[in-house]
């Protein structure tokens, strides 16, 4: 089964989020931020990270580097979402240890479809 680890420190927007891709064969982990992220990585292994760009603390580029220095998750999707003006789209992104972004206003109908593109290998860049 695939893991996918849903990062946001919102319960709301992991909650829809979650409500997205539920009618998938994923198994859904969730961490409320960056810093639960990379516990929950040395716990438990999954295959993408869906990932809210800003976050207290630790935001959502700095997890996905610091994410990239463990061990097996070196090569790993990780997807942005993020209500921000931010370059690129699902399958590329300029900002290095990010493979997509789906902009908040359209999570509904486009995450489904980037997070198949990723784990199909289709959209990976990095």
């Amino acid at each position: 089964m695939t893991n996918i680890l849903i990062v946001d420190d919102s319960d709301i927007w992991r909650r829809l989020t979650k409500d997205v891709l539920r009618k998938n064969p994923y198994r859904l982990l969730e961490a409320d931020s960056g810093e639960q992220a990379l516990e929950v990585a040395r716990e438990t292994p999954f295959d993408l990270v869906i990932m809210d760009y800003r976050m207290h603390l630790l935001n959502g580029l700095d997890t996905s580097r610091q994410l990239r220095q463990i061990p097996g998750y070196e090569d790993i999707p990780v997807i942005l979402i993020t209500s921000e003006n931010f370059p690129g789209d699902c399958e590329e992104t300029p900002v290095a240890d990010v493979d997509g972004y789906v902009d908040k206003k359209n999570l509904i109908h486009e995450l489904d479809d980037c997070v198949k593109r990723h784990l199909d290998g289709k959209a990976r860049v990095a």
